[in-house]
């Protein structure tokens, strides 16, 4: 591996989590139950992506 390579880990810290997993929960819950889904809006595909969500939840 050459010298450059080598040395571009080193830039590379460790990314610690802005937020701990019951405030990512929440907050993805939230995006769930968006009332003007924007990120529809913005998908190229326009894709459903709330119902996307909901069908990758696992079954409880």
């Amino acid at each position: 591996m050459d010298s450059a390579a080598t040395n571009a880990w080193k830039i590379f810290d460790e990314v610690k989590p802005d937020m701990k997993p019951k405030e990512v929960m929440e907050e993805a819950n939230r995006c769930l139950f968006c009332f003007d889904a924007p990120c529809m809006k913005a998908c190229p595909t326009h894709i459903d992506v709330p119902l996307f969500i909901k069908r990758l939840q696992p079954a409880i």
